[in-house]
C-alpha cells in the first residue's frame, strides 16, 4: 500500500511539473492576448481568488512530496504539448506567441526521443540580402520599408536584423494571412526592391543524440584542432564564435556554446516559452505585447537539459557476416584515405566515434546562405535574452557579412547517420552520395576522390558510413507524439 501511495504521489508531482492536470494551476493567472493590438483580462475577480487559493495549496502540497529526478521530469517536458495560455507555464503564458511546434519531440523524433527531424520539420529563416544600392537610402527609411514587410526585422528606428525566424504558427489569428502575403511574394519573386532582397533559407533539425558528450568537450580542444589543421596546409578549420562570446559547439553554425543555452534557445525560439536565459519571440502583429513572464523556471530548464544530456551516444553496428565485416573495413580506410577524416576525426578529445573536428569549414558557394555564422569581434554585444540571435549572425543588416563567411558551416557529426536523414544543413540532399557531391570549399578535394572511386569502393564507404546508426538504448517515441 505504501508503495502504491508513493507512485501516486510521484505521478502527481509529474503532473504540478507540467501541468496536466486542471486542479493544479499554473501560479499565474493568464491574460489573453488581444486580437486588436494588445492584452486585456479575461477572468472574473472570483477566477483570481480560487486560482491564488488553489495555488497556495498547491505549494502546500509540493513541499510535501519527494523530488522528481532531474531526467524523468525533462523527459516529461520533452514531450509535453504545449498549449496557449497553457496550466503548465510557471508564471507565463504558454505557447507561443510566435511558434514552430507543440513541443520538443514533435521535431527531434527520427530513431527515438532526442533525434533528429524530417526535411517537414525544418526551421525557415527569412533574410533580408542588402545589394550595392543599400547604402543610397538612409537607415530609418529603410527600417520603415522593413517593418511593413515583417516588423520581427525591427530592433529600433534605425536598426533591423538580416535575418529572422520565419515561424510556421502563431497564436494570433490574422499571422496566417501575413505569412501567406510573405509566401506569395517569395514565391513571385516580388520580395525584392533595388536595394534589398528577400528570401528563404532552412535548418535542419539536429539530432541530440550524444549532445552531453559534445558539451563536455574542452574549449581548447576545438582551438588545438584549429591550430594543428592550420599548421598541416590541409582541411583550414575556424574555431566558432557563439553568440555569448565563448566557442561555439552547437548549431550549423557553431552559433551556440553550450548544451544548456542550446535547450534554452531552442524552447525560446522554436515553441515561444520565456525561459531563463531567452525571451519569447515578438509577435510581428503585436510588437508592443510583453510575455507575463518564465514558462519554464531554471530549476525545469536544467532537467529538460539534463535529459537531453543523458540521451545515449550512437554507435557503429557491426555486422555479424564475416564478408560484411570485410566491407565496412575497407569503407572505412577508404574514407581516411581520400581526405574524409581531416574534418571527419574519429575522435575529438575525450569523444570517440563522433567523427567530426566542430570547427567551421568552406563549404563552398553552392552551399552558401546569407544568414552566416557569428563574426569574429562582434559576438559579444549578442546576447541569448532575444530569441532572435538563436541562428547567430549579425544583428545589422547595414553591416557587411563577407562571402567566405556565408559559405562556412561547422562540421556535423556523423555518429547518427543511418537515422538522420536527409542530409546537409537545409535537407536538400535525399542520401549520403548526393550530400558527398555537394561539398565543395575544403572539401572539395575529399570529393573529387570519392567521384573517381570504383563503385564497389564508393558503396563499401556508404556501407560503412551508414553503419553509423541510431543509438539501440535511445528512448521510443510514444505512438501518439509521432
Amino acid at each position: 500500500m505504501r508503495c502504491v501511495l508513493r507512485l501516486t504521489v510521484a505521478v502527481r508531482s509529474l503532473c504540478w511539473f507540467t501541468g496536466r492536470t486542471a486542479s493544479m494551476a499554473a501560479p499565474s493567472v493568464h491574460r489573453a492576448r488581444s486580437r486588436q493590438g494588445g492584452h486585456k483580462p479575461t477572468r472574473l475577480l472570483a477566477c483570481v481568488a480560487i486560482a491564488t487559493a488553489a495555488w497556495q495549496t498547491t505549494q502546500t502540497f509540493a513541499a510535501s512530496i519527494p523530488a522528481v529526478e532531474p531526467v524523468v521530469l525533462g523527459r516529461v517536458l520533452f514531450e509535453k504539448q504545449w498549449q496557449e495560455f497553457d496550466a503548465g507555464s510557471y508564471t507565463g503564458d504558454g505557447l507561443g506567441p510566435m511558434f514552430n511546434a507543440r513541443s520538443c519531440v514533435a521535431c527531434h523524433n527520427q530513431g527515438g526521443v532526442g533525434g533528429s527531424g524530417s526535411k517537414a520539420n525544418n526551421v525557415e529563416l527569412l533574410c533580408l540580402v542588402p545589394t550595392s544600392q543599400i547604402t543610397r537610402i538612409d537607415r530609418r527609411s529603410f527600417v520603415a520599408v522593413v517593418a511593413r514587410v515583417h516588423s520581427g526585422f525591427v530592433v529600433n528606428a534605425t536598426t533591423a536584423l538580416p535575418t529572422i525566424t520565419f515561424h510556421k504558427s502563431s497564436t494570433h489569428p490574422a499571422y496566417a494571412n501575413l505569412r501567406g502575403a510573405i509566401v506569395a511574394r517569395l514565391d513571385r519573386k516580388s520580395g525584392s526592391k533595388g536595394w534589398m532582397r528577400l528570401r528563404r533559407f532552412e535548418r535542419r533539425t539536429p539530432s541530440l543524440f550524444g549532445a552531453g558528450l559534445i558539451d563536455a568537450i574542452p574549449p581548447d580542444v576545438l582551438r588545438e584542432t584549429a591550430r594543428l589543421q592550420a599548421q598541416s596546409g590541409g582541411a583550414n578549420g575556424q574555431v566558432p564564435p557563439a553568440s555569448d562570446g565563448s566557442v561555439g559547439k552547437f548549431g550549423w553554425r557553431g552559433q551556440t556554446s553550450s548544451l544548456e543555452r542550446f535547450v534554452q534557445g531552442a524552447c525560446a525560439n522554436e515553441l515561444g516559452l520565456h525561459v531563463p536565459s531567452a525571451s519569447q519571440p515578438r509577435d510581428p502583429l503585436d510588437m508592443s505585447a510583453t510575455d507575463p513572464g518564465l514558462d519554464l523556471n531554471e530549476q525545469q530548464c536544467a532537467a529538460l537539459t539534463a535529459f537531453v544530456a543523458s540521451l545515449p551516444a550512437p554507435a557503429q553496428r557491426v555486422p555479424h557476416d564475416e564478408t560484411a565485416r570485410q566491407s565496412v573495413a575497407s569503407g572505412q580506410r577508404t574514407f581516411e584515405r581520400i581526405g574524409c577524416a581531416a574534418c571527419h576525426p574519429a575522435q575529438l578529445g575525450p569523444v570517440r566515434g563522433m567523427y567530426s573536428d566542430l570547427l567551421l569549414h568552406d563549404m563552398g558557394p553552392e552551399l552558401a546562405d546569407p544568414a552566416g555564422p557569428n563574426l569574429p569581434g562582434q559576438t559579444g554585444m549578442t546576447s541569448m535574452r532575444d530569441a532572435t540571435k538563436y541562428y547567430g549572425g549579425t544583428t545589422d543588416v547595414f553591416v557587411a557579412v563577407p562571402p567566405e563567411s556565408q559559405r562556412m558551416w561547422r562540421t556535423p557529426p556523423l555518429w547518427d547517420l543511418d537515422g538522420s536523414g536527409p542530409y546537409l544543413h537545409d535537407g536538400r540532399a535525399r542520401t549520403l552520395d548526393q550530400a558527398i557531391r555537394a561539398h565543395g570549399g575544403d572539401a572539395r578535394g575529399a570529393r573529387s576522390k570519392y567521384a573517381a572511386l570504383s563503385s564497389t569502393k564508393r558503396l563499401e564507404l556508404l556501407i560503412y558510413l551508414y553503419g553509423l546508426g541510431v543509438p539501440p538504448g535511445a528512448p521510443r517515441v510514444a505512438a501518439n507524439l509521432e
